[in-house]
């Protein structure tokens, strides 16, 4: 009877951080179990001692408005994705602010798109990511000090 207890319990417990791993691993990829798509490379950038401030603010010496990347990307044929960033954050010495206030904004543009092979497109995706000048308090409290900007590219379904 010991031996069946503990048999089951330990199925149970396997069971268990087996449904936690899951449900993590589903968290962290928002649903999507299945890409479409896979990223080659990505240029662009901060150079080194560059600032990103808002757009319509002065600008300093190494301060900039914009940040231009360029992904590479090899796409599914039939997938009808488009790109987007997710996960963006404004880190601080001491804190991470989660893009609430809408500040970080973006545009993107499909520079060339051509057949890979049989099954993929080989796109190239323009991104221009930029600040918006804050109008409250909060807002203007996320961005002063500043030090970094994190984002994740995805290409996701269009809408």
């Amino acid at each position: 009877m010991k031996k069946t207890f503990a048999t089951l319990a330990i199925a149970f417990l396997l069971f268990a951080m087996n449904v936690g791993v899951y449900t993590k691993w589903f968290d962290d990829y928002e649903g999507s179990l299945d890409e479409d798509y896979r990223v080659l490379e990505r240029t662009g950038g901060l150079n080194e001692g560059e600032r990103l401030v808002p757009k319509g603010a002065m600008l300093g010496p190494n301060d900039v408005d914009s940040i231009e990347y360029t992904y590479v990307v090899q796409i599914e044929q039939g997938s009808d994705l488009t790109p987007a960033l997710r996960n963006i954050q404004i880190h601080h010495d001491d804190a991470i602010y989660d893009n609430t206030h809408g500040l970080v904004v973006y545009e993107s543009a499909i520079a060339s798109l051509e057949e890979a092979d049989e099954a993929y497109y080989r796109m190239e995706v323009e991104l221009s990511v930029s600040l918006k000048m804050p109008e409250e308090s909060d807002a203007y409290n996320a961005l002063r000090g500043a030090r970094n900007l994190t984002f994740d590219f995805a290409m996701m379904p269009a809408n």
